[in-house]
């Protein structure tokens, strides 16, 4: 059981980009004992990441605002409610979504999928309708590029509550994402940025979902600013200041040597001689 708690540790590290990297390796070093663990563990790791499966030209969103059983997660956009295989990503079956359609929901929808889609372009997000006047908004996005040697993803998740017909909203949500580095080595930076609940109001003459979307919009684009500039600052400053800390003269430090002379100067300031 250890040896799977330290398994399970390693898989939920792995950047989304690369969980199927990850558990090969990790199923050669410890071999079939983890298949039996591995379901679970893919599904916690999923509904975490916000991981996404494709379906029918759009993409399901795993996590626990659209679970709705064991393995089964609600799909608004396409009206369906799908059963996962966690470790495979797919999915397995589908039966339809019974819902009834709110005039805040289908505000909230078409306000925040704009959003999502000038703000996310071709990332995968959904809206859910959780009864009593809740509702959430959830984005997921993944970027890899191998040639600059690096993976990226970002889960953005919002909860909106507003009663039918009313004029303000209360919202709360988080911003989390892992950058990880890969050439000559591996370095994962992580964010998590979290927006403390507060209440907003609609404009004369504009609906609650503006002013949820524009409020929304504007927390992201501070945080996603401020990442950027504490990633061009790490690059520009620390990494830089870590290169010129390393020797320059292109050849292997001897340390056996080092320590020698080092020893021998310590010696000699004692007064004793070099053997």
């Amino acid at each position: 059981m250890e040896t799977i708690e330290r398994a399970k540790k390693l898989i939920m590290m792995a950047p989304p980009a690369e969980l199927d990297i990850v558990i090969k390796d990790v199923r050669t070093l410890i071999g079939a004992d983890l298949d039996a663990e591995l379901p679970a563990i893919c599904e916690e790791y999923n509904e975490t990441h916000l991981m996404a499966v494709p379906h029918e030209g759009s993409a399901i969103v795993i996590c626990e605002h659209a679970k709705v059983g064991p393995n089964e997660y609600m799909c608004p956009a396409k009206n369906v409610i799908a059963t996962i295989d966690h470790v495979q990503r797919t999915v397995v079956s589908t039966r339809d979504l019974e819902m009834e359609n709110s005039e805040v929901y289908t505000d909230l929808t078409e306000q925040l999928t704009k959003m999502h889609q000038d703000n996310y372009p071709g990332s995968p997000a959904a809206v859910y309708a959780l009864g009593d006047g809740k509702y959430v908004s959830v984005v997921s996005s993944t970027k890899v590029s191998n040639k600059n040697f690096y993976t990226g993803s970002l889960q953005c998740v919002w909860t909106v509550s507003v009663a039918d017909g009313a004029a303000e909203a209360t919202i709360a949500g988080s911003v989390r994402g892992v950058i990880h580095f890969f050439e000559g080595g591996n370095v994962q930076s992580h964010v998590n940025k979290e927006c403390s609940e507060k209440t907003i109001k609609a404009k004369a003459g504009s609906s609650i979902g503006n002013a949820v979307r524009i409020a929304i919009k504007r927390f992201e684009s501070e945080t996603i600013d401020g990442i950027t500039t504490e990633t061009n600052e790490l690059s520009d400053k620390q990494f830089k200041s870590l290169r010129r800390a390393l020797p320059i003269f292109k050849h292997k430090i001897d340390w056996t040597n080092i320590a020698h002379d080092k020893v021998a100067n310590q010696l000699g300031a004692l007064g004793l001689k070099k053997m």
